[in-house]
């Protein structure tokens, strides 16, 4: 503010501004792709969950889950099990599958 005025210049008032943007500019994005990560992180999350009870049940019993979610694929002497994040992303494991060697 220069001496004597009660009020800002123009110039002072469009550098605050432009500050002011720079960082709306930088934060926004950052802020916004850090929402979608831990969206993902999230939606990793249950789907894994979800692979771990289905190959418990699995290991435990020798029987599959009847799920709509949860497909079971045969690979040589491995069993791969996936299901999907949101219609798009597979998310699968691997376990070595036998005939005679269960819990109960």
């Amino acid at each position: 503010m220069q001496n004597g005025n009660k009020g800002f210049s123009t110039i002072e008032s469009l550098s605050a501004l432009a500050i002011w943007l720079f960082f709306m500019i930088s934060i926004v994005p950052v802020w916004s792709g850090m929402l979608a990560d831990e969206q993902l992180i999230e939606d990793q999350k249950e789907a894994y969950q979800l692979l771990r009870e289905n190959i418990g049940t699995y290991m435990m019993s020798g029987k599959q889950l009847p799920s709509s979610v949860v497909t079971w694929k045969e690979e040589g002497d491995y069993q791969k099990v996936c299901t999907v994040i949101r219609g798009e992303k597979n998310v699968c494991l691997s376990i070595l599958s036998t005939k005679w060697l269960y819990a109960s």
